[in-house]
């Protein structure tokens, strides 16, 4: 005898297990239900009810598992009868809701809009939880067609009806959608933060759908790294629920990241085999987007060849030509954009045979059309376009129209960089200008002019720095996830060299790592970022300034083509030298700061010692001669350093023995710091000794004694606090403790202090005093480069956040070095010299192991 209520349990699991995104599992549960039911209803009521929900749910994992849309519509064909035998209307409303989601999910956006149509006559009918799935579905395909205020209203109003009915799960989903929709209208931490809101109340936990949806997010920003790392985790549940339309998303998502890393190769495979799977499911929308990014990819993969270049643009001609006629305009309109660029890159006319150069299908979108600027384009989109607009204009002999597009787009890139709060966003966004940075930079130095350079220079990096007595938002709960930090990384530090302890420790840096993704998180979804100044000094007002002390220079480095370029500019002139190899300088680099690092050991043997230190003086004479060789700066030099340049130690090359010698991510940040003005008459001086140094309390001790006043403090007192605050209060502070550079995530480069380590990413919600930063540790100095110039490490988050100066190192530094030349710096400092000239004295009658130590920003 049929166990009705047992069947309705068991009709709720199965519905459960494919609302999770759990389809295999679900098809098996329904499958069995059906088997069982069907056998014993005798029609009644309540089992053909049964019969009817069984039916939906199993087109869902149907499809989900099979990709067999017809299958699939089958099973609805059959809850429909069975709804009818039932009386159930209600069921109607759901079947018509689960038909246009099928269409949906199949690419068949114009049938899917229909079949909602038919699903919302019957709205009032439906059964709340119905409601929801209709609402929130139609929602979600309005997103497909950009109508975001529609699809607001929908889903707003699943939420309210989830939310109403207790169903977690839905309202989850809603919310989730909802996020979706801030990211497609370009509100990035908004769409973030949403997403998480929506992930903390599902029911079971996230939803994988929600880390896919969540690496687009990622991907937009810049952080293709963290997209990559979401997207795994998603595929590994995708691929063991079946879910074939989802498990190809993925690829295709990690083929739009590849191409954003520089590995165009990995990603055309990825995207071919994505379009692979989709043709497989008959998804011909979503395979025509997978063939679109291989195309884009290939783009990278010829870059250097006309003749492949020509090749390729007749690829994507004919693959305009076949979007245009199956009526896929945003397909047709960016494979136009693709082919105008590629076909530009091969020295061809852009618009040769119809329309944009295609075979003249009609919908085949014009020249004009793709290059025109839209208000609903992606912030990527547009960037493109004014590549793409630049490159048009130099085709066409018009070098200065060339030069506007590219000095517009890299400010409309720098202005949206400036709407995210989180300094991991903003620095990650550049990466989305690095092409055309690059195009302004090849227009400059086909000008020839230095003032072009070093404007062009500067627009491309383009460090925001936080406007002086601005705070960023305070949040509670990312303190309490710092702490937890700080107290996992001392524990774990603790258990080094202790082999007993392998498996604790091991467990220790997996929770740090979350920690550390946590904290991350949290501070991309800060929304409302605090102001910065987004202006570009220009190369007549550096002049200005350098007029003061007509012995000054500045030098501009910037890289292209595998060359290293810079702008020398003094109060009475300004020109541009070629140097170096990229790939030279970053080798000269890599053995000067392995040679460095020998020379802190304490114990270094002196015939090795020897050995190195000849070594080391003669790859610090080459870099001298590549990089300042000529320059004729024998006074005050500021170094406005573009890629990894920021991390040589300028202040060691012999002709900089002695002379005052300033690193700056810009010549901009260095002439907001000149700007800024005098430091006060009587600083406020704190000195911080950490724990495990050798020589940190007396070090603070001499720096204690140099200026009247100072506070010093060591011990238990020297915590990450107390070390915030005071960047906070004092004019200066100097720090003796062990430093950490992490490449990986520049963000938790620390301080060890008394409770821990004190991490860059805390100091973000700090209102720094914009004085002097003094930090005798080991790679303090150390940045790590993202795409598009943009440098980030502890030194450079100080500058961002306003800090004038900072003097850091950037390699290790023997213990007594440190020190001796610490002491010198700050009784010259007290006395009345500026941050560069104090460190190049101190520096110069320094005769111990060599103290690696830059004045960063300004000289203060």
């Amino acid at each position: 005898m049929l166990d009705l209520d047992l069947a309705e349990q068991r009709l709720a699991e199965g519905l459960g297990r494919n609302a999770e995104g759990h389809s295999a599992a679900a098809a098996r549960l329904l499958r069995e239900l059906v088997r069982t039911v069907e056998t014993a209803a005798d029609g009644r009521p309540r089992a053909e009810l049964v019969l009817a929900r069984a039916y939906v749910g199993l087109a869902t994992s149907t499809f989900d598992t099979d990709a067999d849309l017809s299958a699939a519509q089958q099973h609805l064909r059959l809850a429909a009868e069975h709804a009818e035998a039932a009386g159930a209307d209600a069921v109607r409303a759901a079947i018509r809701g689960q038909q246009a989601l099928l269409l949906m999910r199949s690419g068949r956006l114009a049938d899917a809009a229909d079949a909602f149509g038919h699903a919302m006559e019957l709205i009032d009918v439906a059964l709340p939880r119905d409601q929801v799935r209709i609402l929130v579905n139609r929602g979600t395909l309005a997103l497909e067609f950009g109508r975001l205020d529609q699809a607001r209203v929908d889903l707003r109003a699943g939420v309210e009806i989830a939310a109403a009915e207790g169903d977690v799960l839905v309202e989850s989903m809603a919310r989730h959608n909802l996020g979706y929709t801030d990211f497609l209208a370009g509100n990035l931490p908004r769409a973030l933060a949403e997403m998480s809101a929506a992930a903390d109340i599902a029911p079971g936990g996230r939803n994988p759908v929600f880390y896919l949806d969540r690496a687009r997010v990622l991907r937009e920003a810049g952080l293709v790294r963290d997209a990559d790392v979401a997207l795994a985790s998603a595929a590994e549940e995708f691929r063991a629920d079946r879910r074939g339309q989802e498990l190809a998303e993925v690829e295709l998502l990690r083929a739009e990241c590849a191409l954003v890393e520089g590995a165009p190769d990995r990603g055309r495979t990825l995207a071919m085999g994505a379009a692979r799977r989709f043709r497989r499911r008959g998804n011909v929308m979503w395979q025509r987007r997978s063939e679109f990014v291989a195309l884009r990819c290939e783009r990278g993969l010829v870059a250097e060849s006309p003749a492949r270049l020509s090749r390729l643009a007749a690829r994507i001609a004919e693959f305009v030509d076949t979007v245009a006629g199956e009526g896929r305009r945003d397909l047709a309109d960016a494979g136009g954009l693709l082919l105008a660029g590629t076909r530009l890159a091969a020295g061809e006319d852009p618009v040769r045979g119809g329309a944009a150069g295609t075979g003249g299908v009609e919908g085949s979108p014009s020249l004009d059309a793709v290059l025109r600027l839209r208000p609903d384009d992606t912030f990527r989109t547009r960037i493109e376009r004014r590549e793409v607009r630049a490159q048009l204009a130099l085709a066409r002999q018009d070098p200065a129209r060339a030069r506007r597009e590219v000095r517009i787009g890299l400010a409309e890139l720098t202005d949206h960089r400036a709407t995210f709060d989180s300094l991991d966003l903003r620095t990650a966004a550049a990466v989305h200008g690095s092409r055309l940075a690059g195009l302004g930079t090849a227009l400059a130095l086909a000008d020839g002019g230095a003032a072009r350079l070093f404007d062009s220079l500067e627009r491309a990096r383009s460090v925001l720095v936080r406007v002086p007595g601005v705070s960023g938002p305070a949040d509670p709960a990312g303190a309490e996830l710092l702490g937890a930090l700080r107290r996992a990384e001392e524990e774990s530090r603790d258990l080094i060299g202790e082999p007993e302890h392998a498996t604790q420790r091991a467990r220790l840096r997996e929770r740090v790592a979350d920690l550390q993704r946590q904290i991350r998180s949290r501070a991309w979804e800060r929304d409302g970022a605090a102001p910065v100044d987004t202006k570009v000094v220009t190369l007549g007002r550096v002049r200005d300034v350098l007029r003061t002390d007509p012995g000054a220079t500045l030098v501009n480095f910037g890289a292209y083509g595998g060359r290293w370029y810079a702008v020398e500019v003094t109060a009475g002139r300004s020109r541009v030298r070629e140097l170096g190899s990229t790939t030279q300088v970053a080798e000269l680099m890599r053995r000067v700061r392995a040679d460095l690092d020998a020379l802190a050991l304490p114990l270094l043997p002196e015939p090795i010692a020897s050995t190195v230190r000849t070594a080391l003086a003669d790859e610090l004479v080459q870099l001298d001669e590549i990089l300042l060789a000529g320059s004729g700066a024998g006074g005050p030099l500021v170094l406005a350093t573009g890629g990894n340049l920021a991390a040589v130690p300028w202040t060691l090359l012999p002709s900089r023995r002695g002379l005052p010698t300033v690193v700056a991510p810009s010549a901009t940040m260095w002439w907001r710091a000149w700007r800024a003005g005098v430091r006060p008459e009587r600083p406020t001086v704190l000195a911080v000794a950490g724990p495990g140094l050798d020589r940190a309390e007396d070090e603070v001790s001499r720096v204690g004694a140099a200026w009247p006043g100072a506070e010093v403090l060591g011990g238990v007192d020297a915590t990450a606090g107390r070390v915030r605050t005071a960047l906070a209060e004092h004019d200066v502070v100097h720090v003796a403790a062990h430093g950490v550079h992490q490449p990986q995530s520049p963000l938790f480069s620390s301080l060890r202090l008394a409770d821990g380590p004190l991490f860059a990413h805390e100091l973000e919600d700090q209102n720094l005093r914009g004085g002097c930063v003094l930090i005798s540790a080991c790679e303090a100095g150390l940045v790590s480069v993202r795409p598009g110039d943009q440098p980030l490490g502890l030194a450079s988050v100080l500058l961002q956040l306003g800090t004038r100066a900072v003097v850091a190192g950037v390699a290790n530094v023997n213990d007594r070095a440190a020190a001796d030349v610490m002491a010198g710096v700050h009784t010259r400092l007290a006395a009345g010299a500026d941050s560069a000239t104090a460190l190049a004295a101190a520096l110069a009658e320094h005769d111990g192991p060599p103290a690696p130590f830059v004045c960063y920003g300004s000289a203060w």
